[in-house]
């Protein structure tokens, strides 16, 4: 009897060591099986991209040649560091689950019309994609999302969708100077406490060439030009 109490003992630890292995392996199953992607897009292609709002607001720019523009709200230069952060967004936009394959009623998630539309061109195709993104989800860590290509509305992660949310001045390049601190050959400061003139010598040590010729803190030079190459408008 004793012994038959410990195989019974040793029977229901294997059956549960089996049912907790067999569980984490569906599982991991069931999260490596990968999201479907709404937007496939080739970063280097894009051509264009714009972000419409409900209210009318638009941001559109353009790459023209190896630099990036914005057209509207304004004319200016665009921080290209920040649009490739938008395109990233677009390559990672994934459903994290489909809704409903097709609908009639878009309003009850917000999509009639939609909250933010973001449309991208892409080279050597006529027609834009285009993703479209409504309410939240009662989650409250998912947004309602279409492309007006398919009838389905998928779920996204909010914090993909809250990546679109952008003003102008935070797209536009910011840029003072656009100075690289090791282009730098000769740098004249004036001001209340003196001028003073400093130039890189051949060795790519700094001296002052005015008030005085002498040698320069080369850490010192380092710091003040990274300032300035880092000089960006705050307003």
């Amino acid at each position: 009897m004793k012994q038959f109490w410990k195989t019974g003992v040793a029977l229901l630890v294997l059956a549960g060591l089996a049912f907790y292995i067999g569980r984490y392996e569906w599982g991991q199953e069931i999260e490596d099986e990968p999201r479907e992607s709404i937007l496939v897009v080739d970063e280097e292609t894009v051509t264009g991209i714009s972000i419409e709002t409900q209210e009318g607001e638009a941001i559109r720019l353009a790459r023209e040649g190896e630099e990036w523009r914005m057209s509207a709200p304004f004319e200016a230069p665009a921080d290209g560091s920040a649009v490739d952060s938008l395109l990233t967004r677009v390559g990672e936009l994934e459903a994290e689950e489909v809704v409903v394959e097709a609908t009639d009623d878009l309003a009850q998630f917000g999509l009639a019309p939609p909250s933010r539309t973001v449309t991208v061109t892409v080279e050597g195709e006529t027609e834009p994609r285009v993703v479209e993104f409504g309410r939240k989800a009662p989650t409250g860590s998912a947004v309602y999302a279409r492309t007006p290509s398919s009838p389905r509305v998928y779920t996204v992660a909010s914090w993909v969708e809250s990546s679109f949310d952008k003003k102008p001045f935070d797209l536009r390049d910011r840029d003072v100077l656009h100075v690289k601190r090791d282009d730098v050959r000769i740098l004249e400061v004036a001001g209340p406490e003196g001028d003073y003139a400093l130039a890189r010598t051949d060795a790519g040590e700094w001296a002052f060439t005015e008030p005085l010729a002498t040698r320069a803190g080369r850490w010192s030079v380092d710091g003040l030009l990274g300032t300035l190459e880092n000089l960006r408008m705050e307003s």
